[in-house]
């Protein structure tokens, strides 16, 4: 059987895409909508928040693992991958690795997985998980009412409530004696929606992107979202010729 070279080049046509869109780190160039929450270590005065206060970037990275969980993921995550990405991010914001002969101000530890994450539209409300199923929340402190008026305010609590693929990075207190309990700096953590349909390994490097610069950063609203894709090809521009509109008398 003989193939025309139209339908060759129809067939290579498709198979270069199939091949630019595995490489993509989204769904098929949709945009990709990363949640970012973060915590910081409060200093205490009496019962006061004294704020929050800058912590080195010397570090020591500890772990990368995956939590526990009952539903796997889509594919499993290549860690080595994922250290490389890490290090790159923290590197491009002024975190420094320790060399053998360094002593770390912070020790990092980087967990992943899939699951439903606390809603953090609802801290202030008092949530009832004991029972299978969406946990209910009764609104009980003026705070959390007036934050559920804003604007948009209840489509991101909805979507919060789905469940996530996630990226969480922790710095702790390093430890300055043995059987020290660790103490707790900073946390962020980068979500994602669609954990049956997508491959966290091609959503790691726009996640760690869009949370890296929130690393021990303190934000006021429970969340931000960051919407990052990448660029799915180019587009060259040749001569352009003006044809002159033809008009009938």
């Amino acid at each position: 059987m003989k193939f025309s070279r139209t339908w060759l080049a129809i067939g290579l046509s498709l198979a270069a895409t199939a091949v630019q869109a595995a490489e993509m780190p989204t769904d098929a160039g949709v945009p990709l909508s990363i949640d970012i929450r973060t915590s910081v270590d409060q200093r205490w005065r009496g019962f006061r928040k004294g704020g929050a206060v800058a912590h080195g970037k010397r570090y020591l990275l500890a772990s990368v693992k995956e939590a526990a969980g009952a539903v796997p993921l889509v594919r499993p995550v290549n860690e080595g991958e994922l250290l490389r990405l890490v290090r790159s991010e923290l590197g491009k914001h002024g975190f420094q690795e320790i060399t053998a002969a360094q002593k770390p101000e912070i020790v990092l530890t980087v967990n992943y997985g899939r699951g439903f994450l606390r809603n953090p539209h609802l801290e202030d409300a008092m949530l009832d998980d004991a029972t299978t199923g969406v946990p209910t929340a009764t609104i009980t402190s003026p705070k959390q009412a007036m934050r559920q008026r804003g604007f948009n305010a209840e489509a991101r609590l909805q979507k919060a409530q789905f469940e996530k693929l996630y990226l969480a990075v922790t710095a702790w207190k390093y430890p300055e004696a043995r059987g020290e309990k660790p103490y707790f700096f900073w946390r962020t953590v980068m979500a994602v929606d669609n954990p049956d349909g997508r491959d966290l390994n091609l959503a790691l490097p726009a996640m760690l992107a869009a949370g890296a610069g929130y690393f021990d950063r303190e934000i006021k609203d429970p969340e931000v979202t960051i919407n990052s894709t990448l660029p799915t090809g180019t587009v060259k521009l040749g001569p352009l010729d003006v044809i002159e509109e033809r008009t009938g008398k």
